[in-house]
């Protein structure tokens, strides 16, 4: 499942750009490559997968467990918002 709030740059920032050593430097457009991308691409490197608790998991699993995970911190804001 997604991991971490505090790091921002695993996802945000993934090592996909090359060059002596593959993927040994950061992006720095901070946008996520999700696994959808990948997924419609595979030329397309995706942030979950840069990393390497989740470098060997199916795609599609990743982008499932992602949409959960952002279904899940909707209603949870949602909660909060209506107790205020």
């Amino acid at each position: 499942m997604i991991h971490s709030f505090g790091k921002c740059v695993g996802c945000h920032m993934p090592r996909i750009a090359k060059s002596a050593e593959s993927g040994d430097i950061h992006s720095h457009v901070f946008v996520t490559l999700l696994p959808k991308d990948t997924l419609e691409n595979s030329a397309i490197p995706n942030s979950c997968q840069s990393c390497h608790k989740h470098k060997d998991e199916d795609p599609k699993k990743l982008q499932e467990d992602l949409e959960k995970w952002q279904k899940a911190s909707s209603s949870a804001r949602l909660a909060a918002k209506k107790n205020y």
